[in-house]
């Protein structure tokens, strides 16, 4: 038994538990030692592999010892006792085993035949030996690759064992999940090799290996409990005979790896488990598991947990959700097919293989996308969608959804691409990405596609043939989970992403291809290339067995055809550029047709270009300057044009030439590839060429709606025509686009958003095609132009366009209007548009030249088109109205109202131009949106304040007491005058009962004459400070008296500071009860910072003596510095968050004033300039002049001139000299910005008189002649 075990150190530590514990098993269940397997049985659970190996050697050293023993025994007794033994039949061999045993001693009366199946006897005496061959082993290992291995133990009494016991001598009836098989043909009973049999629980029997069997599975989703955010695939065998869910033990320690408290979360369960032969099941608890089929919703199904070796099993309880997704499965073998089966048309085909077709495939494993190094996740920004088409793509997206192809994504993607959709010619929408970037950073791996001189040698005799087209096969692959989130794409119901692999990305066709080499890797008589297969034979019985040994292989490996594209049993096909024939292999016809059909030159010039292309191919035609000879002729300036019957003979001979096999050459995957095109007023004309030798031609007429496409819109059809008509050799390959058209290299490589609308529906058309357009000037382009400009008149087919494309939406019922989006006209302002755009003279030169197309040179172009040069490319022509992307060019007729339009929300100027660029544009365009908006009434009335202004500080005194400044303040009723030396900061407190100008003036005076005559007083415009009083006393002592800007307390932010800090300390002292004065001592002792002494000692010279030690040092130059340095650092602080300072104003010079009570500006204009700086005084509308800082007066801008009508000059209102100042608004504490003058400008208006009730002026009296009552 243990000698069959492969030779390796069984008690390495490393080897896997999980090895062990499945050998362990293997071994209880193949023993012959009954003795043997209850030892192991009382084993404990954790005892090792090389202990098991140990004892079973030992057991088969006995074994082997006592049987040396009986034959000793047995020939003891054949030499005594011969007779006897002849009489009683001993000496027989086993029919079971083939050896001699006592009876009800044979070894094999547990064991099942190899052969048969049968228990009870071995496969060497197998009555059926010699009529069966031997069994084939199966390509399965024990047990399933795709189930969870498992962790657990057979048990004493296990089911196995017991079964093999109950169903001796019975054919198998169960079902089972692999099989491994030998043939134990060794004459030693105990040196057989392991084989085991995994039953089923659904059973609990063994089944013949030849036996076909039915199983029906179906994927099951779950979310393991207490694990948030994992979610698994399970695959579960459907019994609707049993009576609950079984999970296996060991897929259930699969769910939670190696957590050794995952057995705490089952729940104990009573429930008594049995299977179909009746005996008992090990269940080790209970647990609920969330569970959905596919898209279902999630359900919470009861699983018991069990010990058994097969898969999971959803029961009769459960069975009605899993519903429709069941699918019935074959462990065993594809049937083969019936080669008698006649296939002569596709709807043959499609009864007998009904699931191949026109469905979506499903092939196995998932496909990777690699990124490049370096590679930048991007994220595009969001599209706008058209309301009607909303529903629409709704319903498309919601079904993808439902077909598994897309999902909703909920998490955070690094990538994210734009969506394009399109609509069909039966009004669905075709769904696909924007990859233009995510192609840029795919890696890709290129898949080798079989050479022409390959493919032919295979069609060789071939008589019958097939081709078939896969049914989206792209969309048959499946996407890991890494690489759905690089696909995700935006839409307006949220973020979605690919399962499948789409459309469009660069590295598509190579995946694809290589899925399609593996699927159909040894099946003979099959060629694949891209989503083409062909299928040959020699005559009909091997073409039916190739086509049917294909279907077959499609069935196993979810490969699914399109009916409407698939010809079946055919005498010839057209594949891969190749006509293949039942008389041999010629060049399609179709690549050469165009050229065949080519119509008579009708002039020297259309002669001269058909001589030109054949210049080009004159490499590859025999004696062509013999041949050519005779056209020539007719090119001479002399020479007449009189086409007769010689030049027609002539041109047909030379058009045969050109399209026979020497002049064409067979295409080659492995060498790059170029699509030529060209594009005329008369036609399109397409080549293929490789290596500068043309592999196939093509042109078409434009229709008469085409002919009216601009340049630019033509070319584009060019290549679209040219990609689709050699659709088979460029498809899912790199290639070059070569074209005369210079404007198209450019939009061919900006996003799909920014090409106007006709060339966006052109663009989705080749979106899955993998090229780079590059230029070549006209004159190189032989082969293309010729085409174009003499097109084959019998192809005039309608090139297929997609009607609708991201914002641009087209109404079939009505072909000459459009909705735009973003600027939603009426049916009559769409109208009014495309007519106003015909009568303006610059609009329509541009027209023309969009139509006939560009110049070259911009000096060729007229200077007054000269400013669309530079977004040429950008420009198209829709219905009349001309496009520059999504936007729509507007004549200057127009302009006004849409500038109207676009202010109608009164919005900023940048806003402004962000709506305009979403719709609409003309030339200096911003510059107007600019002018507007400066002009509009409304907005100057409620435009924001000035920006802060760099700081101006004022000049730093030299000595003590040379400037002061002042102001009155108020704390809990009581006022009082704060006056502060600006040197030394020393202040001075003083309860006034009175704020009147002479009181004010009075005890301003009495600090004057104690400390001496100020410089200069700085104050606000306070009544106290601009009355008669105070204007006396400054004047008789010979004081500069500077105020701050009305309403700007930041122009003496010096003293704004000390009140608030002397405010703060007055309200403690009285709030507390303290000594005010004791508090301004203390406060004129403090020093300044750490450089600067106090306020009294700068003042006084000396430190004043409080209530603690001082002393007292003299003055010192290094202060003044000090207070320089202090001051620079706080403008440089100031500064930091302020703009340039504001231009000045000029006298007569129209501006706006802001009002600080109501917060709005009004008009006003510039009288003169104010001595002071940064101060102004204007003249308001009624005639008062007032005197304002500069940062409240902003410039006023000339209103906007009308078009076709201008506003006369507003009349200039009279001025006054009076000055006017409301005094009355609330000061503000701020940095200190001064703004200031020596005397006030501005006088209050008289008060209205006060009357009694019967009307007579009430007086004041002479005595409150200087009170404000």
């Amino acid at each position: 038994m243990a000698s069959h075990l492969p030779t390796m150190n069984w008690s390495d530590p490393d080897l896997d538990e999980e090895l062990h514990e499945r050998l362990i098993e293997l071994i209880i269940a193949s023993t012959p030692h009954e003795a043997f397997r209850n030892e192991l049985y009382s084993k404990p659970q954790g005892c090792s592999l090389a202990e098991v190996l140990t004892e079973g050697r030992k057991h088969e050293a006995l074994t082997a010892g006592n049987l040396q023993l009986h034959q000793l025994e047995v020939c003891k007794t054949e030499q005594k006792e011969r007779v006897d033994a002849i009489i009683k039949g001993r000496g027989r061999l086993c029919q079971r085993c083939g050896s001699d045993h006592k009876p009800r001693q044979c070894p094999a009366f547990n064991d099942i035949c190899h052969l048969c199946g049968y228990t009870g006897h071995w496969s060497k005496c197998c009555r059926n030996r010699k009529q069966q061959k031997k069994t084939e082993y199966t390509n399965q290992h024990w047990r399933d690759k795709s189930q969870p291995q498992s962790m657990g133990r057979y048990h004493k009494k296990s089911y196995q064992s017991q079964s093999y016991k109950n169903d001796r001598k019975k054919p198998n009836k169960g079902k089972i999940d692999a099989i491994q098989t030998t043939d134990s043909s060794e004459d030693d009973p105990y040196q057989r090799e392991f084989h085991s049999v995994t039953v089923s629980e659904k059973c609990m029997h063994s089944i013949d290996a030849k036996m076909p069997r039915e199983e029906a599975y179906t994927i099951l989703n779950i979310k393991p409990p207490d694990v948030p955010g994992q979610k698994h695939t399970l695959r579960l065998k459907i019994d609707t005979g049993a009576s609950g869910n079984t999970l296996p033990l060991r897929t259930y320690r699969q769910m939670y790896g190696r957590n050794r408290q995952a057995m705490n979360r089952l729940q104990k369960s009573h429930a008594k488990l049995s299977a179909y032969s009746g005996h008992r099941i090990r269940c080790y608890g209970k647990i609920n598991i969330p569970c959905q089929w596919k898209h279902s919703e999630w359900i919470n199904a009861m699983f018991y947990v069990v010990d058994v070796p097969g898969p999971a099993i959803v029961g009769l309880p459960t069975c009605p959700h899993a519903n429709k997704e069941i699918k019935s499965q074959t462990t065993t073998k594809p049937k083969k097919a019936n080669p008698l089966l006649h296939i002569n048309t596709i709807e043959d085909l499609k009864k007998a293989y009904a699931n191949q077709f026109d469905k979506l495939g499903n092939f196995s494993g998932t496909a990777k996308l690699l990124l490049k190094e370096g590679a930048e996740p991007f994220q595009d920004p969001p599209r706008k969608c058209s309301i009607h088409i909303k529903d629409k793509l709704k319903k498309e997206l919601d079904n993808l959804v439902e077909q598994d192809v897309i999902c909703k994504v909920e998490v955070h993607t690094d990538w994210c691409s734009s969506l394009a959709y399109s609509t069909k010619k039966d009004g669905s929408l075709r769904i696909c990405l924007d990859p233009k970037k995510l192609n840029d950073s795919l890696k890709r791996c290129p898949h080798r596609i079989p050479t022409v001189e390959e493919l032919n040698p295979k069609f060789a005799n071939a008589k019958v043939f097939s081709k078939l087209d896969a049914k989206a096969g792209y969309w048959s692959i499946h996407l890991d989970e890494d690489s759905q989130l690089l696909t995700t794409f935006r839409t307006p119901f949220g973020r979605y992403c690919w399962k499948r692999l789409p459309f469009g990305l660069s590295v598509s066709q190579d995946i694809f291809q290589a899925k399609m080499d593996q699927i159909l890797e040894g099946l003979q008589g099959v060629v694949s290339i891209a989503d083409d297969i062909a299928v040959y034979g020699k005559n009909e019985e091997e073409h039916d067995r190739n086509l049917i040994n294909l279907m077959e292989r499609a069935a196993n490996t979810g490969l699914v055809f399109n009916s409407e594209k698939c010809n079946i049993k055919q005498n010839q096909i057209s594949f891969f550029g190749n006509q293949y024939t039942a008389n041999g292999i010629r060049p399609d016809p179709a690549k050469v047709r165009d050229i065949q059909k080519m119509p008579t030159p009708q002039n020297k010039d259309e002669l001269h270009r058909f001589i030109g292309m054949l210049s080009y191919l004159s490499p590859y035609i025999p004696r062509f300057a013999d041949k050519a000879h005779t056209l020539r002729g007719l090119l001479k300036n002399d020479t007449p044009w009189v086409w007769d019957t010689n030049y027609q003979n002539c041109f047909d001979d030379l058009k045969t030439m050109i399209t026979e096999d020497a002049c064409l050459k067979y295409y080659d995957p492995s060498l790059t590839i170029t699509l030529e095109v060209d594009a005329s007023q008369k036609g399109l004309g397409v080549a293929l060429v490789q290596n500068n030798q043309p592999i196939a031609f093509g042109s078409k007429t434009l229709t008469d709606t085409q002919s009216r496409y601009s340049n630019i819109e033509r070319e584009m059809l060019a290549i679209v025509y040219g990609i689709q008509r050699y659709h088979t050799y460029l498809y899912g390959k790199g290639f070059i686009v070569i074209t005369d058209h210079k404007p198209l290299v450019t939009i061919c490589r900006k996003p799909l958003h920014a090409a106007p609308p006709r060339l966006q529906r052109m663009l989705v058309q080749v979106q899955g095609y993998n090229f780079e357009v590059m230029y070549r000037p006209g004159p190189q382009m032989v082969l293309a132009d010729t085409l174009s400009r003499l097109p084959n008149p019998e192809n005039s087919s309608e090139i297929e366009l997609d009607e609708r494309i991201d914002g641009l939406i087209f109404e079939p019922e009505d072909p000459e209007m459009y909705t735009i989006a973003l600027i939603n006209f009426s049916p009559d302002k769409q109208n009014t548009l495309r007519a106003e755009t015909s009568k303006d003279l610059k609009l329509s030169a541009l027209k023309e030249v969009i139509l006939q197309g560009w110049p070259e040179k911009i000096q060729d172009l007229p200077k007054h088109l000269r400013a669309f040069w530079a977004f040429r490319d950008e420009l198209g022509i829709e219905t009349g109205v001309i496009f520059k992307g999504r936007q729509v060019l507007i004549p200057d007729s127009m302009t006004e109202s849409i500038l109207k339009q676009l202010h109608s929300s009164h919005q900023g100027i940048e806003k402004t131009r962000r709506l305009a660029r979403e719709s609409v544009y003309w030339i200096k365009m911003n510059d107007d949106i600019e002018k507007m908006c400066r002009s509009c009434s409304v907005c100057i009335e409620y435009q924001d304040a000035n920006p802060k202004e760099p700081l101006q500080p004022h000049k730093v005194p030299t000595k003590p007491w040379q400037s002061l400044a002042s102001d009155l303040f108020e704390v809990n009723g009581r006022h009082y005058l704060l006056t502060v030396d600006r040197y030394s900061k020393f202040p001075m407190v003083d309860e006034m009962h009175t704020t009147s100008s002479h009181a004010v003036a009075q005890k301003t005076q009495a600090y004057v004459s104690l400390f001496g005559r100020p410089d200069e007083i700085l104050t606000d415009n306070g009544t106290q400070y601009t009355g008669e009083a105070f204007k006396r006393f400054t004047k008789e002592w010979g004081v500069k008296h500077i105020t701050s800007s009305p309403h700007y307390p930041k122009s003496n932010g010096f003293i704004e500071r000390h009140v608030r800090h002397i405010k703060s300390i007055v309200k403690k002292t009285l709030k507390y009860g303290g000594n005010l004065q004791m508090a301004l001592l203390q406060i004129r002792a403090t020093p300044i910072d750490s450089k600067l002494p106090s306020p009294a000692e700068l003042i006084f010279g000396r430190p004043v003596t409080t209530l603690l030690p001082s002393r007292t040092d003299p003055g010192k130059e290094e202060h003044r510095l000090h207070l320089e340095q202090r001051t620079a650092h706080m403008k440089e602080h100031h500064d930091r968050n302020s703009r340039k300072e504001l231009p000045p104003l000029q006298p007569g010079q129209h501006v706006t004033v802001l009002n600080k009570e109501r917060g709005t500006w009004h008009p006003a204009t510039v009288v003169e300039k104010s001595t002071e700086p940064r101060s102004y005084i204007v003249q308001t509308p009624n005639g008062n002049q007032i005197r304002r800082c500069r940062s409240h007066l902003r410039e006023l801008f000339k209103p906007h001139i009308q078009i076709n009508e201008r506003r006369n000059q507003i009349a200039e209102a009279p001025q006054q000299t009076q000055h006017q100042e409301d005094c009355n608004d609330s000061a503000e504490t701020i940095a200190e910005t001064p703004c200031t003058t020596t005397t006030s400008y501005e006088r209050q208006n008289s008060p209205p008189p006060t009357c009694t009730r019967s009307g007579r002026v009430i007086n004041k009296p002479s005595r409150y002649k200087d009170f404000d009552l």
